[in-house]
């Protein structure tokens, strides 16, 4: 599986944060934590 998020603050684009193979249909709650961690800061770099 691959955590993604869409990015429209300057064009468009999707940015890809973090993959890991699925072994259950929950998507693991450290997964889901380290792509939002990813995603802050990709918009902290954006912003600078």
């Amino acid at each position: 599986m691959i955590l993604e998020f869409l990015e429209e603050m300057v064009g468009r684009r999707i940015i890809l944060t973090n993959g890991f193979v699925k072994k259950t249909d929950k998507t693991p709650p450290r997964e889901i934590d380290k792509a939002k961690r990813y995603r802050a800061d990709f918009q902290q770099r954006e912003e600078d």
